[in-house]
């Protein structure tokens, strides 16, 4: 079971532009956006917790999101979709003065599915990240347009997890599943494609940890940006496409991982 520890007696607030955007969503789309918050205990919109908790359910969806600061999660019954974005209060002090960009993340998740663009569909199993991972590479590229968009401040959250990481490899803190693997190189693409025109004083001292502790990432990092370049991302068709390639890569280096460590 989840281990869960209380940092805070009381949810952060809601920035003034996260407001604005869950506003935009459920006058555009008719979508609510309740946001939960998981700690010691579930707490936030009412309209979310049961979403919330029924997913936390899931063991394999704990183990996800044991290691993320939050998650969006939908479901569909009766031909109506729910949303419900939850946040993962154990690793508050990782994100804590970035709630902004944090929840802004997340709502461009639920932004691109209420205008019908596809999501790959969370699977249990030894791969069930590949599909967050999947996600995150082909809509983060639309998510930080419209970030930039709406003056959400996105970059800088990135830069300290990057450099969170640089760290952790630089220590060998970084886990060495197969799923580490596909984390790594979805972070990669993340990374070039975020600062490819924006400075990063920390890009080099990354660039040569991610390098020495997952060098197949860099290589599935760089298809991956080879491969969406250029695209329309907004076509759902070749949204589509681009989803099930990035998933054909991150699949094909995490199975070579799992077959090289032989777990």
């Amino acid at each position: 079971m989840m281990v869960l520890m209380a940092l805070l007696l009381v949810p952060p607030g809601i920035p003034e532009a996260i407001s604005a955007w869950r506003s935009d969503l459920e006058r555009q789309f008719g979508v609510k956006t309740p946001i939960v918050y998981v700690g010691e205990r579930i707490q936030g919109d009412p309209e979310g917790l049961d979403l919330a908790r029924n997913q936390l359910r899931n063991p394999d969806f704990q183990r996800q999101f044991a290691m993320m600061q939050a998650a969006m999660v939908s479901h569909r019954t009766g031909g109506t979709d729910r949303w419900v974005v939850i946040l993962n209060m154990d690793l508050y002090e990782s994100w804590k003065g970035y709630e902004e960009a944090l929840l802004g993340h997340e709502l461009g998740h639920i932004w691109l599915r209420a205008r019908r663009l596809p999501t790959p569909a969370f699977r249990g199993g030894d791969y069930g990240c590949l599909a967050v991972h999947t996600g995150d590479v082909v809509q983060h590229v639309l998510i930080r347009a419209e970030m930039d968009r709406r003056g959400i401040d996105h970059r800088g959250f990135l830069m300290k997890n990057l450099d969170d990481s640089a760290r952790a490899m630089e220590e060998r803190q970084a886990a060495g599943d197969p799923c580490a693997w596909a984390r790594q190189a979805a972070l990669w693409v993340d990374a070039r494609l975020a600062f490819a025109a924006h400075p990063w004083p920390g890009r080099a001292r990354y660039e040569a940890a991610a390098a020495a502790m997952f060098p197949e990432s860099g290589k599935a990092a760089a298809e991956i940006i080879d491969l969406i370049a250029g695209l329309d991302l907004d076509d759902p068709l070749v949204h589509r496409q681009a989803l099930m390639d990035v998933f054909s890569i991150l699949s094909k280096l995490a199975v070579r991982q799992k077959d090289l460590s032989g777990r």
